[in-house]
């Protein structure tokens, strides 16, 4: 058979085993990276020893090598012995770095890859660990996450499931994930967070339905008659004529904005899916009324996106804590579609609902002219003005 010297190693690239010397080989892998092995008996035993890459191993070091192992199996000693005891020694210092992981360190581990995944990572992330923080951590957090029970996962949500039964399920479901991350990582053998498991030792809770407060729909147009203002007004004020979702509103930027069409990008919406929403003259009034100089439509004071508590402040202000929510205005605009005797597929593609099942496998359009229609309609109703015609000022997006 032939054997190749040191100046062919180089030109070696198809994928194969090259002889070198007796019971040496210069092993080409599928990728193209190069391997020396040693083909060898012990105690009666074919084996293949490795001995290094090539180049980082020359050939005479592969060969040096090859012969001291030949020696030591001729005096009676085992060259892979050693490797295996190594190996067994590092599986041992992995299962027990393993073990010593506690929950909390689990929890925040699989956060941070839970985190690349959110649209808003510091506000997800914070709805996500407080519950941890205030009824898991206390309970298990510094127990090391192999050696918690299903007795302890009950123990940590029996106190709440039955007053706070919303938040504990949700606790429930964040647990499970990461006992799961953890039987992946080798860190955890069960997941003592099934809640397969967990509904038999747990108290049976009847669901309540809880929706959010919203005005009824004939009660609208004398709202937005008073609901004039600062940028928080106005802001719930497109809001309601446009029936968008509130974070969508206060994250409005004017690039957005084409003509008298709003473009929302698919990373903005609940659904992960582009939006476009036909501004009724009522809507643009309101664009017309603010100012161009910043990105965002509605900004706070310091320039910086408006929160939930400004547009709920509005409704405080106005008397209407606990008799009505931002979000509820959706439902009375569903409401008025459905009392008006307005299509179902428009009042859905309106409140960018996603349609399950057979008809949203097949329906496709947005009905864009269409709602172009229906949104006047609800705004001119709201405002009691209908057919007004208003451009945005000079500098709109």
């Amino acid at each position: 058979m032939k054997n190749y010297r040191a100046g062919q190693l180089d030109k070696l690239t198809k994928r194969g085993r090259y002889r070198v010397s007796d019971g040496l080989y210069l092993e080409v892998t599928r990728t193209g990276s190069k391997q020396w092995t040693q083909r060898i008996t012990i105690d009666g035993k074919r084996c293949d020893l490795g001995l290094g890459g090539y180049p980082a191993v020359t050939m005479s070091e592969a060969k040096d090598k090859a012969a001291r192992n030949r020696l030591s199996i001729q005096d009676g000693d085992d060259p892979l012995a050693a490797r295996r005891k190594a190996k067994k020694k590092a599986a041992k210092r992995k299962a027990k770095k393993s073990s010593e992981v506690t929950f909390r360190d689990l929890a925040g581990a699989k956060l941070s890859l839970l985190e690349h995944s959110w649209k808003d990572p510091a506000t997800q992330a914070r709805k996500w660990l407080s519950p941890m923080e205030q009824y898991a951590f206390p309970t298990i957090g510094d127990l090391r996450a192999g050696e918690i029970t299903i007795e302890d996962v009950r123990a940590v949500l029996l106190p709440i499931w039955t007053d706070r039964n919303a938040t504990a399920k949700r606790l429930l479901s964040n647990m499970a994930t990461v006992f799961a991350y953890g039987q992946v990582m080798g860190n955890c053998t069960i997941n003592p967070a099934d809640k397969r498991v967990l509904d038999v030792v747990l108290p049976k809770v009847r669901a309540a339905v809880n929706h959010r407060a919203a005005m009824p729909w004939k009660d609208v147009p004398a709202f937005i008659a008073g609901l004039d203002g600062d940028t928080a007004a106005k802001a719930l004020k497109f809001t309601i004529l446009n029936a968008s979702r509130s974070d969508e509103v206060m994250g409005m930027t004017w690039d957005e904005v084409d003509g008298d069409t709003w473009i929302i990008p698919a990373q903005r919406m609940k659904t992960g899916v582009e939006h476009r929403v036909p501004l009724s003259p009522g809507a643009m009034a309101i664009l017309a009324d603010m100012p161009k100089e910043r990105p965002l439509v509605f900004p706070s004071v310091r320039g910086r996106k408006m929160n939930h508590t400004a547009l709920r402040r509005v409704l405080e202000l106005r008397g209407l804590k606990g008799l009505a929510t931002v979000h509820g205005f959706r439902s009375s605009f569903r409401d008025w579609c459905a009392e008006t005797g307005k299509p179902r597929e428009l009042a859905e593609a309106a409140l960018a609902h996603v349609v399950g099942g057979v008809e949203g496998a097949y329906f496709r359009s947005d009905l864009f002219e269409r709602r172009a229609v229906l949104m006047e309609q609800w705004a001119g109703y709201c405002t009691g003005q209908r057919g007004m015609v208003v451009k945005l000022r000079e500098g709109a997006a």
